[in-house]
C-alpha cells in the first residue's frame, strides 16, 4: 500500500469510527427519549382517568348519601344504594361495581355473574383474572387492574 493511501486511510478511519459511535449514541438516546415520552403520556392519561374517576365517585357518593344520612346503614339501605349505583352508566364502558371489605362482589352492573364471587385477590395468571396488585390499605388509594371491557369479546 502506498504512503498516500495509508495517510488517507488513517485520516478516514477515525472519522468513520467517530460517526459510528455518534450513530450508536443517537440511537440509544432516541430509545431512551421514546421510553420517557411513553411514560409521560401514560402518566398523563392515568392522571386524567383518576381525576375523571374521582368525579364519578363524588357524584355517586352524593347520590347515595341520603340513604346513609340517618346513620343506620341497614341492609335495606345497602340494597337501595346498590340499585342506585347499578343504574349509573357513563358511556359504553363506564359503570360502577361494588366489593365488600373481603373482596366479595356485591354488585356489578354489566356482569351480574360476578356477584357473590371473591375477586379481590385474583392473580393475573389467567386470561379472566382481574386485579394484579395488592388491595389498597385504605379507600383513598387505588390499585391498577386489567379488566376486560364489557363490550369486548374477552368480557
Amino acid at each position: 500500500m502506498q504512503l498516500k493511501h495509508k495517510i488517507v486511510a488513517l485520516g478516514i478511519l477515525p472519522l468513520v469510527l467517530a460517526i459510528a459511535v455518534i450513530c450508536a449514541l443517537v440511537i440509544s438516546l432516541n430509545r431512551q427519549l421514546g421510553d420517557q415520552q411513553a411514560q409521560l403520556i401514560e402518566d398523563s392519561i392515568l392522571a386524567s382517568k383518576r381525576a375523571e374517576l374521582k368525579n364519578y365517585v363524588e357524584m355517586a357518593q352524593s347520590l347515595i348519601a341520603p340513604h346513609y344520612d340517618d346513620g343506620k346503614g341497614d341492609a335495606h339501605a345497602q340494597q337501595q344504594v346498590l340499585e342506585e349505583l347499578r343504574k349509573l352508566s357513563f358511556g359504553i364502558n363506564g359503570y360502577f361495581f361494588v366489593y365488600d371489605r373481603q373482596g366479595r362482589s356485591l354488585m356489578h352492573s354489566r356482569q351480574s355473574e360476578l356477584v357473590g364471587q371473591y375477586l379481590w385477590d385474583m392473580i393475573r395468571s389467567t386470561p379472566d383474572a382481574y386485579c394484579s396488585g395488592r388491595r389498597p390499605a385504605d379507600s383513598k388509594h387505588s390499585t391498577h387492574c386489567t379488566v376486560p371491557k364489557p363490550n369486548s369479546p374477552d368480557a
